[in-house]
Protein backbone atom coordinates (compact mmCIF):
# COMPACT_ATOMS: atom_id res chain seq x y z
CA UNK A 1 0.00 0.00 0.00
CA UNK A 2 1.11 3.46 -1.30
CA UNK A 3 1.93 5.92 1.70
CA UNK A 4 -0.44 9.35 1.89
CA UNK A 5 1.60 12.08 1.19
CA UNK A 6 1.38 14.53 4.23
CA UNK A 7 -0.93 16.76 2.27
CA UNK A 8 -3.25 13.60 1.70
CA UNK A 9 -3.35 12.91 5.28
CA UNK A 10 -5.13 16.40 6.15
CA UNK A 11 -7.68 16.56 3.56
CA UNK A 12 -8.68 13.20 3.89
CA UNK A 13 -8.84 14.24 7.87
CA UNK A 14 -11.02 17.32 7.31
CA UNK A 15 -13.40 15.71 4.72
CA UNK A 16 -14.25 13.02 7.59
CA UNK A 17 -14.46 15.68 9.89
CA UNK A 18 -17.75 16.99 11.13
CA UNK A 19 -18.12 20.15 10.66
CA UNK A 20 -15.76 22.74 8.44
CA UNK A 21 -12.32 22.45 10.67
CA UNK A 22 -10.35 23.82 7.82
CA UNK A 23 -11.86 27.32 8.59
CA UNK A 24 -11.16 27.59 12.09
CA UNK A 25 -7.80 26.22 11.36
CA UNK A 26 -7.61 29.70 9.41
CA UNK A 27 -9.63 31.71 11.68
CA UNK A 28 -7.00 30.39 14.77
CA UNK A 29 -4.02 31.53 12.51
CA UNK A 30 -4.92 34.91 12.23
CA UNK A 31 -4.71 35.37 16.08
CA UNK A 32 -1.45 35.67 17.42
CA UNK A 33 -2.15 35.28 21.39
CA UNK A 34 -3.28 31.84 20.72
CA UNK A 35 -1.47 28.59 19.27
CA UNK A 36 -3.67 26.16 18.13
CA UNK A 37 -3.57 22.52 16.96
CA UNK A 38 -5.71 19.78 15.39
CA UNK A 39 -4.16 15.87 15.64
CA UNK A 40 -5.37 12.91 14.46
CA UNK A 41 -6.20 9.43 16.25
CA UNK A 42 -2.29 8.19 15.06
CA UNK A 43 -0.99 11.72 17.10
CA UNK A 44 0.10 13.21 14.04
CA UNK A 45 -0.23 16.72 13.34
CA UNK A 46 -2.61 17.69 10.68
CA UNK A 47 -2.89 21.35 12.04
CA UNK A 48 -0.62 24.03 13.16
CA UNK A 49 -1.25 27.89 13.95
CA UNK A 50 1.31 30.05 12.44
CA UNK A 51 1.96 31.52 16.03
CA UNK A 52 2.62 27.65 17.25
CA UNK A 53 5.10 27.89 14.80
CA UNK A 54 6.31 31.08 15.68
CA UNK A 55 6.55 29.78 19.02
CA UNK A 56 8.27 26.34 18.72
CA UNK A 57 11.09 27.48 16.18
CA UNK A 58 9.28 25.62 13.35
CA UNK A 59 10.08 27.65 9.68
CA UNK A 60 8.40 25.22 7.01
CA UNK A 61 4.62 24.79 8.33
CA UNK A 62 4.21 22.04 5.78
CA UNK A 63 7.01 19.85 7.25
CA UNK A 64 5.51 19.36 10.37
CA UNK A 65 2.17 18.20 8.58
CA UNK A 66 2.14 14.69 9.34
CA UNK A 67 4.29 14.46 12.12
CA UNK A 68 3.67 13.26 15.33
CA UNK A 69 4.78 14.97 18.84
CA UNK A 70 7.44 12.18 18.95
CA UNK A 71 9.19 13.12 16.14
CA UNK A 72 9.01 16.97 17.09
CA UNK A 73 9.73 17.31 20.54
CA UNK A 74 11.92 15.64 23.42
CA UNK A 75 10.38 12.49 24.82
CA UNK A 76 9.78 14.14 28.21
CA UNK A 77 7.61 16.77 26.69
CA UNK A 78 5.93 14.69 23.67
CA UNK A 79 4.61 11.95 26.55
CA UNK A 80 2.54 14.70 28.21
CA UNK A 81 1.13 16.30 24.90
CA UNK A 82 0.27 12.52 23.93
CA UNK A 83 -1.12 11.31 27.26
CA UNK A 84 -3.31 14.58 27.35
CA UNK A 85 -4.72 13.81 23.80
CA UNK A 86 -5.16 10.24 24.77
CA UNK A 87 -7.18 10.86 27.60
CA UNK A 88 -9.26 13.32 25.26
CA UNK A 89 -9.74 10.96 22.51
CA UNK A 90 -10.45 7.83 24.70
CA UNK A 91 -13.22 9.62 26.91
CA UNK A 92 -14.41 11.98 24.34
CA UNK A 93 -14.60 14.19 26.92
CA UNK A 94 -12.43 17.50 26.93
CA UNK A 95 -10.01 19.25 29.05
CA UNK A 96 -10.64 22.55 29.54
CA UNK A 97 -8.58 26.21 30.92
CA UNK A 98 -5.65 23.63 32.58
CA UNK A 99 -2.72 25.10 33.34
CA UNK A 100 0.54 23.62 31.84
CA UNK A 101 4.18 24.27 31.37
CA UNK A 102 5.15 25.67 27.91
CA UNK A 103 8.22 24.15 27.33
CA UNK A 104 7.61 23.01 23.45
CA UNK A 105 9.37 26.67 22.54
CA UNK A 106 11.83 26.15 25.49
CA UNK A 107 10.55 28.92 27.38
CA UNK A 108 10.06 28.93 31.41
CA UNK A 109 6.18 30.53 30.46
CA UNK A 110 3.19 28.95 31.51
CA UNK A 111 0.28 28.31 29.63
CA UNK A 112 -3.69 27.48 29.70
CA UNK A 113 -4.67 24.64 27.35
CA UNK A 114 -8.07 23.08 26.37
CA UNK A 115 -8.13 19.84 24.27
CA UNK A 116 -11.12 19.00 22.65
CA UNK A 117 -12.15 16.01 20.67
CA UNK A 118 -12.78 16.07 16.66
CA UNK A 119 -15.92 13.85 15.54
CA UNK A 120 -16.77 12.65 12.38
CA UNK A 121 -19.90 12.58 11.12
CA UNK A 122 -21.33 9.80 12.85
CA UNK A 123 -20.01 10.56 15.87
CA UNK A 124 -16.44 9.25 16.39
CA UNK A 125 -13.55 10.57 18.16
CA UNK A 126 -10.79 10.68 15.36
CA UNK A 127 -8.43 13.38 17.00
CA UNK A 128 -8.50 16.21 19.27
CA UNK A 129 -8.14 20.01 18.77
CA UNK A 130 -6.16 22.06 20.94
CA UNK A 131 -5.87 26.13 21.91
CA UNK A 132 -2.91 27.01 24.28
CA UNK A 133 -3.00 30.46 25.34
CA UNK A 134 -0.36 32.36 27.35
CA UNK A 135 -0.85 32.72 31.35
CA UNK A 136 -0.46 36.43 31.78
CA UNK A 137 -1.60 36.70 35.42
CA UNK A 138 -2.47 34.82 38.53
CA UNK A 139 -6.09 36.16 37.86
CA UNK A 140 -6.05 33.91 35.20
CA UNK A 141 -5.37 30.72 36.68
CA UNK A 142 -7.26 27.78 36.80
CA UNK A 143 -8.93 27.65 40.99
CA UNK A 144 -6.32 25.11 43.15
CA UNK A 145 -3.26 26.52 41.04
CA UNK A 146 -1.99 28.70 43.65
CA UNK A 147 0.25 26.99 45.35
CA UNK A 148 2.04 25.18 42.78
CA UNK A 149 2.46 28.58 40.77
CA UNK A 150 4.62 29.91 44.05
CA UNK A 151 6.64 26.87 43.60
CA UNK A 152 6.67 27.31 39.76
CA UNK A 153 7.87 31.32 40.18
CA UNK A 154 10.65 29.96 42.85
CA UNK A 155 12.27 27.23 40.38
CA UNK A 156 11.75 29.85 36.98
CA UNK A 157 14.36 31.98 39.54
CA UNK A 158 16.30 29.56 40.85
CA UNK A 159 16.94 26.94 38.43
CA UNK A 160 20.44 27.16 38.12
CA UNK A 161 20.74 26.48 41.82
CA UNK A 162 20.16 23.17 43.90
CA UNK A 163 16.34 22.89 44.82
CA UNK A 164 14.90 20.59 47.34
CA UNK A 165 11.13 18.99 47.17
CA UNK A 166 11.14 19.89 51.31
CA UNK A 167 11.93 23.81 49.86
CA UNK A 168 9.27 23.55 47.21
CA UNK A 169 6.75 22.37 49.33
CA UNK A 170 7.74 24.66 52.09
CA UNK A 171 7.23 27.82 49.40
CA UNK A 172 3.88 26.39 48.60
CA UNK A 173 2.91 25.90 52.17
CA UNK A 174 2.23 22.10 51.65
CA UNK A 175 3.97 19.03 53.07
CA UNK A 176 6.17 16.89 50.96
CA UNK A 177 3.79 14.46 50.18
CA UNK A 178 0.96 16.39 49.48
CA UNK A 179 3.17 19.22 46.90
CA UNK A 180 4.75 16.25 45.04
CA UNK A 181 0.93 14.82 44.41
CA UNK A 182 -0.58 18.10 43.51
CA UNK A 183 2.35 19.13 41.34
CA UNK A 184 2.19 15.80 39.76
CA UNK A 185 -1.69 15.63 39.41
CA UNK A 186 -1.17 20.00 37.64
CA UNK A 187 2.15 19.77 35.75
CA UNK A 188 1.74 15.94 34.69
CA UNK A 189 5.50 14.93 35.68
CA UNK A 190 7.23 15.16 39.33
CA UNK A 191 8.92 18.49 40.21
CA UNK A 192 12.35 16.67 39.92
CA UNK A 193 11.50 16.02 35.57
CA UNK A 194 10.15 19.45 35.69
CA UNK A 195 13.17 21.10 36.82
CA UNK A 196 15.64 19.03 35.07
CA UNK A 197 13.60 19.82 31.61
CA UNK A 198 13.56 23.74 32.64
CA UNK A 199 17.19 23.36 33.19
CA UNK A 200 17.54 21.74 29.30
CA UNK A 201 15.17 23.99 28.21
CA UNK A 202 17.45 26.88 29.37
Amino acid sequence: MKRKTARQVQADFFARASGDLSLMAEVFDTLDCVTFNILDADDRIIAYSRSNCVKCNFENRDAIIGKTCHELFPKVDADVYVKRNRLVRQTGKPIVNMACHACGDRSLDREIVSIFPVRDRKGRVIGTTAVHRRLENTRDEPEGYGAINRALDYIREHFAERITLAKLAEISQMGTFSFSHAFKRIMEMTPGVYITTIRLNH
